[in-house]
């Protein structure tokens, strides 16, 4: 595990891109607040109860990652010191390790999945995580902050290296709201099952526009 310069995914991003999505449910619970006292459950206080959790998932789906483009396009120019990363196919991801725990954002370090037959690498914002296909003994999937609104969720990478269990937890970053990660996350899981097996590479990861294959 190696360390990189700087930092990007900071308390600041994560701040913001948590805060944001709460405005407009605070707005709802507001006004519910005030027109429950007044005028009990009429119809306009059953259409602010009813607005307020799907306000709250629209909110979090689509301003949960305001800012998320500019961490990758930051994370991109990390790869130009690197040309056969910066040309190689990739996947933006969030990801963490089993013991990371944050009110803040439950992705510990954003940046690259690399994936080739034989291995798998995260370049992230501080830290690069690098597993061999033979160590990964089980992909799966686990609960994170996401899934309790039907957002997201970890693809879980458990392997064993010289007897030392290791488990990375890996949710994509690519779209831009958390419904369509969800869906990306669904089909890595699927196809890192599959790499496990045949080191097939999956099918997400997409190369930059105008590079060619080494």
């Amino acid at each position: 595990m190696g360390k990189s310069v700087g930092r990007v995914w900071t308390s600041g991003p994560k701040v913001f891109a948590n805060l944001l999505p709460m405005v407009a449910p605070l707005v709802v619970l507001a006004l519910l607040a005030t027109t429950l006292p007044k005028d009990g459950l009429s119809p306009r206080t059953l259409g602010l109860m009813a607005a307020f959790p799907l306000v709250g998932w629209l909110s979090v789906n689509f301003l949960g990652l305001v800012g998320n483009q500019a961490v990758r396009r930051t994370m991109e120019t990390r790869l130009d010191r690197f040309r056969t990363r910066s040309l190689a196919a990739r996947m933006f991801v969030g990801f963490a390790g089993p013991r990371y725990r944050s009110a803040l954002d439950p992705h510990e370090e954003v940046g690259w999945l690399f994936v080739t037959e034989d291995s798998l690498e995260l370049f992230g914002d501080a830290t690069t995580v690098q597993l061999n296909r033979s160590d990964v003994i089980a992909v799966g999937r686990a609960w994170n902050a996401h899934s309790w609104l039907g957002l997201g969720g970890w693809v879980v990478l458990d392997a064993l290296i010289e007897g030392q269990a290791v488990r990375a937890l890996i949710e994509p970053r690519e779209a831009r709201t958390h419904w369509g990660n969800r869906s990306i996350g669904r089909r890595l899981r699927q196809d890192l099952s599959l790499w496990v097996v045949n080191g097939s590479i999956p099918s997400g990861l997409t190369r930059p526009v105008g590079s060619v294959e080494p």
